[in-house]
């Protein structure tokens, strides 16, 4: 009887183990999602990041946010590592969310409100320089049904190795490889949202930057609200880059400060 319990014991443990391994993904639309896929590669890694409002309340401040715990090196290596030498090599990836509501889930946006990125040094001259920014379009009913599309594969997917916000998805009908397209704009979208890795990028590449830009329905360009940086080792963190503001009045109190000085050294001279 004893022993019986014990193996009873076991196989519950068991099935707590296999279960936690095989955690469900959860995803609120508002949430971005990034995307690593290779070309020739059956599967893709999603990395559900959060949502947008964490990025929107520091916005202009200049602040950084350390994305790196959402995902492992396993998790790239099980997602896209398969294919060409080092994981991160050839690797292309994006990050993308959307709402289909005013405000939806706490966020201050209009319906169909669409943050994807735009990748320096292929959408621009070179990593330190901004893109041009997405323009706004009247209807975004179609791009943001595409993002949500993958947000809801993903948060029908398990998680890596028991991860709960990465998971490696077959590429399929929600997945983020067949969406998101050969041209990286969800057949849908004005332009690539992609940022395409050297194949050396692991060993003797530099940080790779996409601009991030929160689009609402309308006319005129989208709000930039900084860049995403993925390092050489798959360190992922967000620079919100101060506004243009910030600098002027930074560079004024700079020359204030300045003259000040200066005054101060004249006054001293004389006595």
């Amino acid at each position: 009887m004893k022993n019986l319990k014990t193996l009873m014991l076991a196989g519950a443990g068991a099935m707590l183990v296999a279960q936690s391994a095989d955690a469900a993904m959860t995803y609120a639309n508002g949430d971005l999602l990034l995307g690593f896929r290779k070309d020739a590669a059956t599967s893709n890694l999603e990395v559900n990041l959060g949502s947008i409002n964490q990025i929107k309340n520091i916005a202009g401040t200049g602040q950084v946010l350390d994305f790196s715990t959402k995902f492992t090196s396993a998790d790239i290596l099980a997602g896209v590592g398969t294919v060409g030498a080092g994981s991160l090599n050839n690797a292309i990836w994006s990050v993308s969310g959307s709402i289909n509501a005013l405000n939806q889930n706490g966020i201050t946006a209009g319906t169909r409100s669409v943050w994807l990125t735009s990748a320096r040094g292929i959408n621009s001259a070179d990593v330190n320089t901004q893109t041009t920014p997405w323009t706004r379009a009247a209807s975004q009913g179609s791009i943001s049904s595409a993002v949500l599309t993958v947000g809801g594969g993903f948060a029908a997917a398990n998680g890596n190795a028991g991860s709960t916000t990465a998971a490696v998805i077959a590429n399929g009908a929600n997945s983020y490889h067949d969406n998101i397209g050969d041209g990286g704009d969800f057949a849908t979208f004005q332009g690539n949202i992609e940022n395409t890795l050297s194949g050396t990028f692991t060993t003797g590449g530099t940080a790779a930057r996409s601009d991030l830009y929160e689009l609402q329905q309308g006319a005129g360009n989208g709000t930039f609200l900084g860049y995403f940086e993925l390092g050489t080792t798959g360190a992922l963190t967000f620079v919100a880059v101060p506004e243009a503001s910030s600098y002027a009045t930074a560079f004024g109190a700079a020359l204030m400060a300045l003259a000040l000085m200066r005054a101060h050294r004249k006054s001293e001279a004389h006595n």
